[in-house]
């Protein structure tokens, strides 16, 4: 079994759908805007690209100077059932 790279899509998250097919995603990485409606932008977009058990790491939910990540992370846990934890033993999934 060969092992490939990872694509990388940097760029607006309005990029990720050129690049990445609905439902091929076991790992999504969000690390850019810390703007609410962005962020928003983002989880939606993850959700979007990800397999059913997929998981997907959001940067800075916890820390106090961005708290439009807080805001949408907390929004898609309580309005649209998305799992969060701080341990990777116990992490769930977008869906």
């Amino acid at each position: 079994m060969t092992a490939t790279a990872p694509d990388v899509v940097q760029g607006p998250t309005s990029l990720v759908p050129r690049h990445v097919a609905p439902d091929s995603c076991r790992f999504v990485h969000v690390d850019a805007s810390h703007l609410y409606e962005h962020v928003a932008g983002d989880i939606d977009a993850a959700r979007t690209a990800m397999v059913p058990t997929g998981v997907v790491a959001l940067d800075d939910f916890r820390s106090e100077h961005t708290p439009g990540v807080a805001a949408a992370t907390w929004e898609a846990v309580f309005l649209r059932g998305a799992g969060v934890s701080e341990h990777p033993e116990d992490v769930r999934h977008l869906g």
